[in-house]
């Protein structure tokens, strides 16, 4: 899917973007925005992406490039940094392969007006894959979820 025809327009001029991202990870998904503020989606038809969207600063999320080719694509990596205290349940999760290893991760976009307020078309999808690699780095208060 791609963005629609009022978000194209914005692209054509001065914008600001805001990844909505949502991590399965043992079936209570981890929900983050680079959007100012926390986000509540609902009714918009994907379940997935329904939900309570927690602001982060987008200077600590990171989502890589992707190259695409007939042999398959790339890992896209996705990198939650900037967390001063990481739940004590989530780090037990992460620990347990089995509650995120092959869980979806899906990553989704909203353009908005160069201010960053308003929104210039719907949310739509970026991506969606399976997470193969999760980590936390000690020390560097970086959450580091790596999948495709």
């Amino acid at each position: 899917m791609t963005p629609d025809s009022t978000a194209k327009a914005a692209l054509n001029s001065h914008f600001s973007a805001a990844w909505f991202i949502c991590l399965d990870i043992s079936g209570d998904p981890l929900r983050v925005t680079t959007f100012g503020a926390d986000v509540v989606v609902s009714g918009s038809g994907d379940s997935e992406l329904d939900g309570t969207y927690v602001s982060r600063d987008g200077r600590f999320i990171e989502v890589s490039e992707i190259s695409n080719s007939e042999g398959g694509s790339d890992t896209r990596t996705i990198t939650l940094s900037g967390i001063t205290s990481i739940d004590t349940d989530l780090v037990a999760d992460i620990a347990d392969k089995s509650l995120w290893q092959g869980r979806l991760a899906r990553i989704w976009c909203r353009i908005y007006d160069a201010d960053g307020v308003t929104a210039q078309g719907a949310i739509f999808p970026v991506d969606t894959g399976y997470m193969s690699s999760v980590q936390i780095i000690a020390g560097a208060e970086t959450l580091g979820v790596l999948g495709r």
